[in-house]
């Protein structure tokens, strides 16, 4: 419309070819607007994001190396990328158990990781399958009124079972002077049993927004060093957030248990940092995992965790000893969703040294979601009443789910926006191409369209890690104006 007014005002004033002119332009700037890709991304994103990987690219940005090598001060290997300035403190919950707080200052966030171990739904009857489904989404409604809570990513990563818990296992139950038949019994299940096994572990990040929801309760004067007093005060630090989220973890852990994940529990800051490690060095996990057997420590820091070197490619990015790729959820699955829906997605695989999916979500406070419900059901009897007689056969479905949205809103259900990552990472470039094809097709069994994260490898290696990084609050343009685009 603005466009159109500045066309009739360029023809009064200057002419014809003036507004023909200005006719030009206004086509040349909307006419990207309109145009929308499989990932929803508009013409202006895609040219945008191709700009500035190139400008990216030609400053080195995509290169990243450490240790006494690298620019790195003091010859430390630190994380690369959005979790660079990240910062981790040991803290201890209510319960007196040592829980780490990752905190990443360019976004104000700070987050704690919880470890798991899913039980999976073999040996498991359907009726306790369903009530493990029903308290995980209470679990997620309650989310939204979770004090400070801005998103949470819950992360399954599979890896192919080196072997070194059951021989430690296996070597604390010998005994001297055992019968020959019973040592060879266990020398034979330590050689085969964990042949093509498989390690599942899960993850689950709660991340915290350190900025306070109101002012400081002192008084506001109104001198210049009592405003700035007050501004200061906006942030919190992180042995305040520490304190806040210690006295509620034991309460968290609690209804997390009952959703079937198993035994849960707050990982420190070495456990946090052991996982980066082999995320981004997979050939050390089995050097790592003999040390951890033995109960000793591994002498890994957050200040260390990182990688050698790392080069970001538009397609792919190496780190280490690994290469991986990284793809997004762009259609979720359609049409009733069953509890194993993401089973084939989830199942391990001999074709990657490590594969994770991981979910984020960002829940809508109770006032957001009631607005966006109503708004999605004014939205499709509107679609629905300009098509009139060309109504398709899904504008139906559409109108009827909008509706059992808002009425489950209404009686109290949490409305939370959700998106999925997946990341295969095998030895060596060469290997990827089998890992596509399975990552592809693993997607189609689970009725899930995944696009992979073309010049953006890095960043979202870093999200799909499930540490805290929420993609959407490092990007340059804010949310209420991408809203619009």
């Amino acid at each position: 419309m603005t466009g159109l007014v500045l066309v009739i005002f360029a023809q009064m004033i200057f002419g014809m070819f003036a507004g023909l002119g200005m006719l030009c332009l206004v086509t040349i700037t909307v006419a990207p607007i309109a145009y929308r890709n499989r990932a929803a991304r508009n013409g202006w994103q895609i040219v945008t994001a191709n700009v500035m990987w190139s400008l990216g690219v030609r400053r080195g940005q995509n290169l990243y190396r450490s240790g006494i090598a690298g620019p790195v001060p003091y010859g430390k290997h630190t994380l690369p990328g959005l979790l660079a300035p990240s910062k981790a403190y040991e803290a201890v919950d209510a319960a007196g158990h040592p829980f780490a707080l990752i905190h990443i200052p360019a976004t104000r966030h700070v987050a704690v990781v919880l470890a798991c171990e899913p039980e999976g739904s073999q040996l498991v009857d359907q009726d306790t399958t369903d009530l493990w489904v029903a308290l995980y989404g209470r679990f997620l409604a309650e989310l939204a009124v979770e004090p400070g809570l801005e998103a949470a990513a819950v992360t399954v990563e599979t890896a192919n079972d080196p072997g070194t818990r059951l021989s430690t296992e296996i070597g604390l139950l010998r005994r001297p002077g055992a019968p020959s038949f019973a040592a060879a019994v266990l020398d034979e299940i330590a050689q085969t049993y964990a042949l093509g096994a498989a390690a599942v572990q899960g993850r689950i990040a709660l991340v915290y927004g350190t900025t306070r929801r109101t002012l400081d309760e002192r008084p506001r004067g109104r001198s210049r060093r009592r405003r700035a007093d007050s501004s200061r005060s906006r942030l919190r630090e992180p042995a305040e957030m520490a304190t806040q989220i210690g006295n509620r973890l034991p309460e968290i852990l609690r209804r997390l248990s009952a959703t079937g994940v198993g035994g849960v529990r707050a990982m420190t800051v070495t456990d946090v940092a052991e996982t980066m490690r082999i995320a981004y060095d997979p050939a050390i996990a089995t050097q790592v995992e003999g040390v951890k057997a033995r109960g000793d420590a591994s002498g890994t820091t957050w200040d260390n965790a990182g990688p050698v070197a790392v080069a970001e490619d538009w397609e792919y990015l190496r780190h280490d000893s690994g290469a991986s790729i990284t793809w997004q959820m762009v259609e979720a699955p359609r049409g009733a969703i069953q509890s194993q829906v993401l089973a084939p997605l989830l199942e391990p695989g001999r074709e990657f040294l490590r594969k994770r999916v991981t979910l984020i979500y960002r829940p809508h406070s109770p006032s957001e979601a009631a607005r966006v419900a109503d708004g999605d059901v004014r939205t499709m009897v509107g679609q629905a009443t300009a098509r009139k007689g060309e109504a398709r056969a899904t504008d139906s479905l559409e109108l009827q789910a909008a509706r059992q949205s808002a009425a489950e809103e209404a009686a109290g259900a949490g409305m939370t926006r959700f998106a999925l990552l997946v990341t295969a990472t095998v030895a060596a470039p060469a290997d990827l191409a089998r890992a596509v094809d399975a990552i592809e097709e693993a997607a189609g069994a689970s009725r899930v369209v995944l696009r992979r994260c073309y010049g953006a490898q890095s960043a979202s290696f870093a999200a799909s890690l499930g540490v805290g990084v929420v993609l959407n609050k490092h990007v340059a343009v804010p949310d209420a104006i991408r809203a619009y685009l």
